[in-house]
């Protein structure tokens, strides 16, 4: 049995951590609000927080994203590789101390373990 109306927000969430969990990237939530109601009086986010019509990652949002994180690396004198899904909204951005590898269209087998490892240690 239901109750009222089936909410229709929509959130996108951005992961990122080394394979042993030992460094994870903020979370970057995208959604469609940009100032929405339930931050009313949160003085420290714990994620970046992005908004646009419909809470999809952007070109734009990703490069920014990026770039910022960029950044951030050069002051830690530190590379990475990172493995990024092959979709239309990942533009190939150049970055000084990041790389991008994209996974094939059709991903292979090891791509769901890679998943489950992941999300493993981000807990």
């Amino acid at each position: 049995m239901q109750c009222g109306k089936l909410f229709k927000e929509r959130l996108t969430i951005r992961v990122a951590s080394n394979m042993t969990g030992s460094y994870k990237k903020k979370l970057l939530v995208i959604g469609k609000s940009k100032t929405p109601r339930c931050f009313k009086n949160v003085k420290n986010l714990r994620v970046d927080y992005k908004s646009n019509k419909k809470a999809w990652m952007t070109g734009d949002i990703i490069s920014d994203s990026l770039k910022e994180w960029d950044k951030q690396l050069v002051k830690e004198k530190r590379h990475i590789l990172l493995t990024v899904d092959n979709c239309p909204a990942h533009p190939p951005v150049q970055t000084e101390f990041i790389k991008l590898v994209f996974l094939p269209p059709t991903r292979p087998l090891c791509y769901n373990l890679w998943i489950k490892v992941l999300l493993k240690h981000l807990r």
